[in-house]
């Protein structure tokens, strides 16, 4: 091989092996802003990966609810439970991940006021609690960190636009869901009134 013919394969070679890694580098960068955008509507995608977090049912463990019972009906709420019609999920946008709660300790309640919401005559403010029950408060407090990341992660609006709140007691994780902006701020009381019981 002439001498002129093997320096244009060496640097054929490195510019090859160049070319590659910037596209390496391009790719990367893509797919990680891309993952950066994410959305609810976007998962799960091909690349998600998910999560099961698995409740239990322990006896006796009904005092928070009761109490929060006894203080929505001081506040002129309904309250009743209802059966769990979906098992509740949440995705965590910045790790591609979907995380599906199941088993036997997971309870839904409904509470609706009686009273509409001021300046209106017929918009009662109503929300959602799930109660998510673990063998223990350690469980408890691994399964609270992982929904509470997914809940929080970046995107564009990774779980929804609906207002939420998580919050934890003991082995027990609630958490409290509405459809409007306008109640956000009973579902921020009564989960304050949870979390210090």
């Amino acid at each position: 091989m002439k001498k002129g013919a093997h320096i244009f394969l060496i640097i054929l070679s490195i510019s090859t092996f160049l070319f590659s890694c910037t596209n390496a580098e391009e790719v990367e960068v893509t797919k990680n802003e891309k993952m950066e955008n994410l959305g609810f509507e976007d998962m799960p995608n091909s690349e998600t990966k998910s999560i099961t977090i698995e409740t239990k049912n322990t006896a006796d463990q009904l005092e928070l609810i009761t109490k929060l019972r006894a203080k929505l009906e001081e506040d002129d709420f309904d309250f009743e439970q209802q059966e769990v019609t979906r098992f509740p999920g949440f995705s965590n946008c910045e790790e591609n991940t979907t995380i599906s709660i199941t088993g036997n300790g997971l309870r839904q309640y409904f509470a609706r006021s009686r009273k509409p919401e001021k300046n209106t005559t017929d918009f009662y403010p109503d929300f959602i609690i799930q109660v998510f029950e673990f063998q223990n408060e350690q469980i408890a407090q691994e399964k609270f960190e992982i929904m509470h990341k997914a809940m929080h992660s970046k995107g564009r609006f990774c779980n929804g636009k609906a207002p939420m709140v998580l919050v934890i007691n003991n082995n027990e994780v609630f958490y409290f869901f509405t459809r409007a902006e306008m109640f956000r701020g009973y579902i921020n009381e009564y989960s304050e009134f949870v979390e210090m019981l």
